[in-house]
């Protein structure tokens, strides 16, 4: 799909509106499942893309090309979601630390998660699945999300978040670490989900 979205980009940079229009549709879903495991209330996450589309358009004459549309958009998405956030703490759960940046809590029960779970287990290790999850760190979830559910490599997590990549890969290991000795009793559930 890469080149298809180099296309669309390149031609939305140029004023194509339909471009604009495509890409909203190719991204929407992929960002609204992004933004609510992030942030509770749905209607800050649906109009933080809106916004972000908006800019977009009005800056599209100072933005520059990229081989890699998708991540762009999502690295952008995180900044305008997080700048919303702090605007509005009451949105953010109590143990919010600016200092962390999108350390947010993340919201285990999301549509695509559960699709996930579902399609390939029964309830019981579905519910086995998000407990384990939910037992890692908010930043742990977030990296394990984007390099399993949105197939993001190490080097464009570590833009995406922010870090470097020696972080991402750093907390990548604990994570899955941890995810290992959590499930140590049924390595079925981590081995499948996971790799």
């Amino acid at each position: 799909m890469e080149p298809q979205d180099t296309a669309l980009w390149s031609a939305f940079l140029r004023g194509d509106e339909q471009s604009a229009a495509a890409l909203i549709k190719l991204y929407y879903n992929t960002l609204i499942n992004y933004g609510n495991r992030f942030c509770t209330d749905k209607d800050l996450v649906k109009d933080s893309i809106q916004d972000l589309f908006l800019y977009l358009w009005a800056n599209r004459a100072t933005l520059k090309e990229t081989q890699h549309v998708k991540f762009y958009i999502l690295k952008a998405y995180r900044r305008r979601l997080l700048k919303e956030v702090l605007k509005s703490k009451k949105y953010v759960s109590q143990n919010f630390d600016e200092d962390q940046q999108f350390d947010l809590q993340l919201i285990t029960e999301s549509s695509a998660e559960n699709q996930l779970i579902d399609s390939e287990y029964n309830g019981a290790l579905a519910e086995k699945m998000k407990r384990i999850v939910s037992m890692l760190s908010r930043r742990q979830q977030e990296i394990i999300y984007l390099k399993f559910y949105l197939d993001t490599d190490q080097k464009k997590i570590a833009d995406i978040m922010g870090l470097s990549q020696q972080a991402v890969y750093n907390l990548l290991y604990d994570a899955l670490k941890k995810l290992r000795l959590i499930s140590k009793g049924d390595r079925k559930i981590f081995f499948s989900v996971f790799f």
